[in-house]
């Protein structure tokens, strides 16, 4: 696991160092803004974000651009709450659980999080997506996700493949935000 330290060249991180890590804890805690699209190379990392408070962990609060590696399973507490994505409109997160308190919370600055994976264990959190407006896409969707907890003041839209709108929409914690669950068909960002 990366961790932050002031003996550490802040803000850089060989790519073939990276692929051996496991997990991102609170290394690029102090560096903002961070351009880091490297970041997808890190094909090892499963784990990114600590339990710890906003600002302490993972990305949270920064400037960023990043692209995710693929290989991402765990999602943990407040891992881009509050982030201010520049230079993109999108980001893509594969992670087929994620169980983070705040962790999209008051994002603004994006058009869409689009998670690609196909079934999801957990999709959960508290205020999980509170104070975001940027769309949450779920293209490859095979079912509805299991119970969700209160997502708090989201204000975006929620695009999941047609045949999935209702299951969607009839899954608790999930079913307080029925009116902005929307067929994939109508996502205005299709390429």
């Amino acid at each position: 696991m990366l961790k932050s330290s002031t003996t550490q060249y802040r803000g850089r991180c060989a790519v073939h160092g990276g692929r051996s890590a496991i997990g991102i804890d609170s290394y690029f805690r102090d560096i903002s803004p961070l351009v880091f699209p490297e970041f997808e190379h890190f094909t090892s990392v499963t784990t990114i974000g600590s339990a710890g408070t906003t600002g302490n962990s993972g990305f949270a609060a920064k400037q960023i651009k990043i692209n995710l590696p693929t290989g991402i399973t765990t999602i943990r507490n407040n891992m881009f709450k509050s982030c201010n994505f520049y230079a993109q409109d999108q980001i893509i997160v594969s992670a087929g659980s994620i169980n983070s308190e705040t962790g999209f919370a008051n994002i603004k600055t994006l058009t869409d999080i689009i998670f690609t994976a196909a079934t999801f264990s957990n999709l959960r959190g508290y205020m999980l997506f509170t104070g975001t407006t940027a769309n949450l896409v779920f293209p490859n969707a095979t079912a509805a996700p299991p119970t969700g907890q209160n997502m708090g003041t989201f204000t975006g839209y929620i695009y999941v493949p047609d045949a999935l709108v209702d299951a969607w929409k009839a899954v608790s914690g999930w079913s307080a935000l029925a009116s902005r669950i929307l067929p994939l068909s109508q996502w205005p960002n299709q390429v």
